[in-house]
């Protein structure tokens, strides 16, 4: 049996990678793993795949069964832990995208600590750094940078070089995007309202629409 991955490669069936995932799930509940019930999960999903699937089966398609099989063992807890560590995985999947900047390019900033003064990291910290729920931490300050540089230029047409060379001009403080930007670039914010990058605007109030938007605004 073989196992399609998230990239489309294929790797050999593995159960003991299911246990792995279910005890995990179970140690993130008040009542810890049980591994005797963990053990009879693991047998009860590899004979539901055998019996279901020839010869391959999407890694998604396991997890989903994983769900349900908790599920039909009253591990209800056990249940929902795995499904918040799928939701969280996705977002780190997500996050760990790379665009124009690449990882290669990025290791070099990771470990580097940025030219704040005092003040300028607690404006930092306080202002712009993202909580990342998935992460349990604020975001680092390549991690700001990276985040309002891929979202600014996907505005335009960017050659790699060009996206490279803003990341460092911003990263070493040498020149900035608008403030609001680095605060809400590449967020779910300014996808459900692009005016969330806006701090100013201009209107001729020559009818009450115009009012409207303006307060609006």
């Amino acid at each position: 049996m073989l196992v399609k991955k998230r990239d489309k490669t294929l790797s050999e069936f593995n159960s003991i990678r299911i246990l792995d995932a279910i005890t995990g799930a179970m140690n993130d509940t008040i009542g810890g793993v049980n591994i005797d019930v963990a053990h009879k999960v693991t047998d009860e999903i590899v004979k539901y795949i055998k019996e279901n699937y020839e010869n391959e089966i999407d890694v998604e398609k396991i997890q989903d069964i994983v769900e349900n099989k908790l599920m039909d063992f009253g591990e209800h807890e056990a249940a929902k832990a795995y499904i918040l560590y799928r939701d969280r995985r996705s977002r780190e999947r997500k996050d760990e995208k790379y665009g124009l900047l690449s990882k290669k390019f990025l290791k070099q900033y990771k470990n580097k600590r940025p030219p704040f003064t005092e003040l300028g990291e607690f404006v930092y910290y306080r202002t712009y750094s993202r909580w990342l729920p998935y992460r349990h931490r604020r975001e680092e300050w390549w991690e700001t940078v990276r985040r309002a540089v891929e979202y600014n230029c996907s505005l335009l047409p960017t050659t790699k070089e060009e996206a490279e060379k803003l990341f460092d001009d911003i990263f070493n403080l040498r020149q900035f995007p608008a403030g609001r930007l680095l605060w809400v670039g590449g967020t779910n914010i300014i996808e459900k309202n692009n005016l969330s990058t806006m701090n100013c605007a201009a209107v001729v109030i020559d009818d009450f629409e115009k009012l409207t938007e303006l307060f609006y605004c």
